[in-house]
């Protein structure tokens, strides 16, 4: 005989990672790599990445609070930062301040 069995589940969707750019410093000079970046946290669950053109920077990320962190050690950059952040369940924001 064949055998049949039902097992029933909800899904519930993480919350959203979203984050927004609060502030920067430029480097100090030509060949710097003491620019910053300020990011604060609005929605996601921790532990979070920091990623600036895809490169991860979390040991240059330093956590201010629970929803704000710096990275440093950034080198100027004529054409800008592309930031990305994931949160403890790899949900992505890249999109900051739209």
């Amino acid at each position: 005989g064949t055998t049949t069995s039902e097992s029933y589940f909800t899904y519930t969707d993480p919350v959203k990672m979203i984050f927004k750019i609060t502030g920067h410093s430029i480097p100090s000079c030509v060949g710097g790599e003491d620019g910053t970046i300020d990011v604060e946290i609005t929605s996601g669950t921790g532990s979070y990445n920091f990623y600036v053109n895809n490169v991860l920077r979390n040991s240059t990320t330093t956590k201010i609070d629970d929803l704000h962190y710096k990275i440093t050690g950034l080198k100027a950059n004529s054409s800008g930062y592309e930031i990305k952040v994931t949160d403890k369940y790899v949900c992505l924001d890249s999109t900051a301040n739209d």
